[in-house]
C-alpha cells in the first residue's frame, strides 16, 4: 500500500487510471470494490438476459393460445357449448312461472330429508345456491332482453 497523499493524483497512482475510465482487468483483480461493481454489472446483464427470455418464452405460449383458441375445431366446442347454454336458458325462460313460484314457496311442497352426516354440506350448499337463485330472476330478464333484441335484429335484417 503507497503512504501518499489521499488525493485523487494518490488514488490513481495506487489503483491506475481508475478515475479516467481506463479500468483494465488487473485493476479488478487488485480491488475488492470494482470486483462487486463488476459482478454486478454482471448480474444486471444476466438479469436482462433472463427477462427477455421470458418475455419471449410468454410470447411464444400466447401466440400458441390465440392459435388454440382460433382453430376451427375450438371454435365448434365453443359453438357447441354456446348453443348448449342457450337451450337451457329456453327451457329456463319456458318454465320460468312455475320455476318462480318454486322459489317463492319452497316448503309447499314438503320437506327435504337429509341425514345427519349430510346436514352440513346440505346447508353449504343451500346458502350457495340460494345466492345465485337470489340473482335467478335478473339473469332471465337479461335473457328475454337478448332473446328480443335478438330477435328484433334478425326480423330487421330480414326486412333490408
Amino acid at each position: 500500500v503507497s503512504t501518499q497523499s489521499t488525493g485523487s493524483s494518490g488514488i490513481n497512482a495506487e489503483y491506475g487510471q481508475g478515475c479516467r475510465g481506463n479500468i483494465t482487468e488487473d485493476d479488478i483483480s487488485d480491488n475488492p470494490s470494482l470486483k462487486i461493481i463488476s459482478a454486478l454489472k454482471e448480474i444486471s446483464s444476466l438479469s436482462e438476459a433472463i427477462h427477455s427470455a421470458e418475455l419471449e418464452v410468454l410470447n411464444r405460449n400466447l401466440h400458441k393460445d390465440n392459435k388454440e383458441l382460433l382453430s376451427v375445431e375450438s371454435m365448434s366446442q365453443i359453438q357447441s357449448i354456446a348453443e348448449e347454454v342457450a337451450e337451457s336458458l329456453t327451457l329456463i325462460l319456458d318454465n320460468r312461472d312455475s320455476l318462480v313460484g318454486r322459489l317463492k314457496s319452497p316448503h309447499e311442497e314438503g320437506r327435504l330429508v337429509v341425514e345427519a352426516r349430510y346436514q352440513k354440506y346440505a346447508v353449504s350448499t343451500f346458502e350457495q345456491l340460494g345466492k345465485v337463485l337470489s340473482q335467478l330472476t335478473i339473469y332471465i330478464s337479461n335473457v328475454e332482453k337478448y332473446k328480443s333484441s335478438r330477435l328484433n335484429e334478425t326480423k330487421h335484417r330480414a326486412v333490408c
